[in-house]
């Protein structure tokens, strides 16, 4: 998995607007005291944050072409929704990854924006502003796989036990708002259908509903078909595509999420 591919899609404007699916996670990011939550559905606690959410996060966990070939067949047959491809073991990862790092990526976020405001070679633009090896050792510490060895230096650990139990943890919870189940003795039993498969809730129906179309949406814009435009519409959905690229990466003060060197933890 590409560090960068998970972070590219994450940035704010100067302005708090962003665009149709970026509101609700941004504001969530820009925030990672809701990551200290226990529960993940105790924040995105409605469809268009899950949306925004599994929009940031899809792409990246499940691969590029079969984000693309998945979103296809889910135009062509509504019934097939990111609730067959975006398993509960990927919706998990993507919040883990993200609750791993998400203070370290702000607070970098910060000093690059001092820098770029203090520094005479700012014409560069934000993604180059590059971190001494000091300042980069006194950012936080990815929560689960960094470990602080000095005050100002810090070395990568791997995924420790703590952020091993956290993602059983956060996979369980995701298939118990994914599926419906029935009581028995003291366990939750997923109801199954008369395939055999387990039966998805009418609630995270509805929320991967919303994502999906969302995604599609988002996925339209960005490489629009081509057998499906005249010359004429090609040319202006381009150069709309090209004015919305322009303002968002042409903005001097992007959020660290928009970073292209990238700030994941590889996996």
């Amino acid at each position: 998995m590409r560090k960068t591919q998970f972070v590219i899609e994450l940035f704010r404007r100067t302005n708090d607007r962003g665009t149709e699916w970026a509101n609700e996670f941004i504001d969530i990011m820009s925030d990672p005291s809701e990551f200290d939550a226990e529960l993940m559905f105790d924040v995105l606690n409605d469809k268009k944050k899950y949306a925004s959410f599994v929009t940031f996060c899809a792409s990246c966990i499940v691969g590029s072409q079969k984000y693309k070939s998945s979103l296809l067949k889910s135009k062509e047959d509504p019934a097939s929704s990111c609730a067959v491809w975006f398993t509960p073991d990927d919706e998990a990862m993507s919040w883990l990854i993200l609750e791993n790092s998400v203070a370290k990526w702000n607070e970098e976020y910060k000093l690059k924006k001092s820098k770029m405001e203090t520094e005479t070679q700012n014409y560069l633009g934000f993604q180059a502003v590059k971190l001494l090896k000091k300042e980069k050792g006194n950012l936080p510490a990815s929560k689960y796989t960094e470990k602080r060895l000095t005050e100002d230096t810090k070395k990568l650990s791997g995924w420790d036990h703590l952020g091993v139990g956290r993602f059983k943890c956060l996979k369980m919870e995701v298939i118990k708002f994914r599926y419906d189940h029935e009581q028995r003795a003291k366990h939750l039993v997923p109801v199954l259908n008369k395939n055999g498969e387990k039966k998805i809730s009418k609630k995270y129906e509805e929320y991967a509903k919303e994502a999906t179309e969302m995604m599609r949406k988002k996925i339209e814009m960005e490489s629009p078909d081509p057998k499906k435009r005249t010359s004429e519409m090609m040319c202006k959905s381009e150069q709309e595509r090209k004015k919305v690229l322009d303002a968002l990466y042409n903005d001097t003060a992007l959020s660290i999420f928009s970073n292209v060197s990238g700030n994941m933890v590889a996996l």
